[in-house]
This record gives C-alpha cells, structure tokens and sequence, in this order.
C-alpha cells in the first residue's frame, strides 16, 4: 500500500547531455496560450496517447505536465526526442494564491525551453497593437519580447473556420512579434501536426535522449489518478464547483505479484470549499459522485494494465486555494 502522499513534480529540468554518441534532435518545447485555447487536447494528439486531462472549463491544466514523443530516425531524417511541457493558462492572476502559482508555472517553462510554441485559437481575433495587458494574449505578446528563444505561432482550431480567413490573422501576429514559423494546426484531427514535428526536428540541437523511448510522459500514477478523477469533475458539475476542487489520492495498493489477477485499489478524497459545492459533487442518492466514479475507473484501467477498485469521498476544506501549505501538498 502506497500512503497518502503529496504529489509532486520537479520543478527545475534536468538538461540532456549535448551531443556524444548516440545523439538525436532532442530538446524541451513549451507550449504557452490563454486558458481553452487547446493545448492539452493539441500535446495528448502530438503524442497519440493522453497524459494531460481536457474539458471546457478554463484554466483546467494546473500543473506543469510533460509529454514525450519519440520519432524514429528515416532515410531523410535523424532521430528525434521532443519533450513537450504543456503548461497553464497564462491569464490575470486574481485573487486565489492557486492562480498566481500557475502563471508562475506557465512563466518559468519560458526559461526552461529549448523552443516556445504559442498556441492561439484560430477562430478569435488577434489583440491589436496598444490593447490592454488585462487581455491574455497581449500580456503573452509582451512577455514573449523578453524571450530569447525561437517561437514559433501555432494556430489551432482551424477545424472550425474557412481557411481563407487564416491570412489577416497571420499578418496582425507577424506586426506583433518575430515569430519563426506561423502554422495552422487542429488538436482536434491532428491536420498540421506532421509538418509541427518535421519543424522541431529540424529545429532542436543534437542531444543524447534523456528519456528512454517507451516512456511518453514522467507523471506518476498518483498524479495521472487524481487528475482523471479531476477531469470527470469537471466534465459534470455547474459553473460553481470547477475551480474549487482538488483531489488528494489517499491510497493506491497495487495486488501482490501472486495474485497478478487481483485489481489495484484506489481511495481518493476531492475537495471542495463549500457544502453546497459537497452536495453537488454528491448528488441526489450519491449518483453524481457514482458516475464521476465510473468513468475516472474506466479510463485508469488501461493505465493501470489491470481492474482497479475506486473508492471515492467529498470533503470541505474552506479557502483551500489560499492555503500554501495545502497547495504545496497537492502539488501546486
């Protein structure tokens, strides 16, 4: 049995070694934007497996979440390790401690990054020059003229426009920003991914890999659990419950290895600051919290490579989203 424990992420990368035998295109890309703009949905197309949870919901990535596509070397093209980070919303930090400790985190992937890529959605205009910083975009644009990597802009949820439209859209951002490369993408069919990916090959230095080519992301079970239980939260509670829940694991026991049929148990605890928030959560004879139940276990039993048992409990825990020891514990 595994205890209850914080779930943490490092916070600082460690760089792969530069050239050497063995060496490949490798670096680390991340990948910025407003909150709905669709990167978690664009790094879980880019890898063809899903590692960071998606909803509607703004500012549903709360973490930093690292994703690793591996491409084989070809006749025309060498090997490739891409290491994506997939980060927060970047948005006007109000009020909850919780909100600054996620832009901080969006911010400090800048500096990490071997290459930027700035996702917009494709069916908003651009800012115009002069907007005000309280828009997201524009403060992105801004803290961009600071960076001192390449970026490139990725335009995604070109699924849902005339392509005809996508030129005086690339043209206000190129008068903003020195932009590498202007692409339009759609996380949603994977339309421009290919080309993304032929770009950073030819783009990224000569490393030795720092991962091993089976692995696709480095979060921990625990980690990938609690955020699955999080996304079904999202997916079916109203507007007031979303962004005050967190979802502590308690316990994972994973079966003996003479009983290799046996399921992996899971408790988790989600909490909410409210009771209202609890009752929600709950539903009318604990229905609710069965189906958000149901499909979390559903989606971890393919991770897990086996039956899980999942066992899940409400509780309050006011303002948590102010309380720094708390997020800290969590894992934000």
């Amino acid at each position: 049995m595994r205890p209850a424990q914080p779930i943490t992420v490092d916070a600082a990368l460690p760089p792969p070694e530069t050239g050497g035998e063995g060496a490949v295109a490798s670096g680390y890309v991340a990948l910025i934007g407003c909150p709905n703009v669709g990167k978690s949905s664009l790094l879980n197309q880019i890898l063809k497996e899903k590692v960071s949870i998606v909803s509607a919901t703004p500012q549903t990535t709360r973490t930093k979440v690292i994703g690793i596509r591996h491409l084989p070397a070809t006749a025309d093209t060498p090997g490739a390790q891409i290491i994506f980070l997939d980060t927060p919303g970047l948005h006007r930090p109000l009020g909850h401690r919780l909100n600054h400790r996620m832009v901080q985190t969006a911010k400090s992937a800048l500096q990490e990054a071997d290459l930027v890529l700035f996702v917009v959605d494709a069916t908003r205009k651009p800012p115009p020059p002069g907007a005000s910083r309280h828009d997201g975009e524009e403060a992105i644009l801004e803290l961009l003229s600071s960076v001192r990597r390449p970026v490139f802009l990725l335009l995604n949820k070109i699924d849902l426009i005339n392509k005809g439209r996508l030129l005086p859209v690339i043209d206000a951002y190129r008068r903003r920003h020195p932009f590498e490369l202007f692409l339009p993408i759609s996380a949603k069919t994977g339309d421009g991914i290919e080309p993304l990916l032929h770009a950073l090959v030819r783009r990224l230095p000569d490393r030795v890999a720092y991962y091993p080519a089976t692995q696709s992301s480095d979060q921990p079970m625990l980690f990938l659990a609690a955020e699955l239980i999080r996304e079904k939260v999202l997916h079916h509670t109203r507007q007031e419950v979303p962004h005050a829940v967190a979802v502590v694991i308690e316990e994972y026991a994973e079966p003996p290895a003479d009983r290799p049929r046996a399921a992996t148990r899971i408790r988790a605890r989600v909490i909410v600051e409210r009771e209202s928030q609890k009752a929600i959560l709950i539903g009318k004879g604990g229905q609710m919290l069965k189906t958000i139940g149901t499909e979390a276990r559903q989606e971890l039993e393919p991770l897990a490579g086996r039956s899980v048992f999942l066992s899940l409990w409400v509780s309050v825990k006011e303002a948590w989203r102010q309380d720094e020891q708390f997020l800290t514990e969590v894992g934000y």
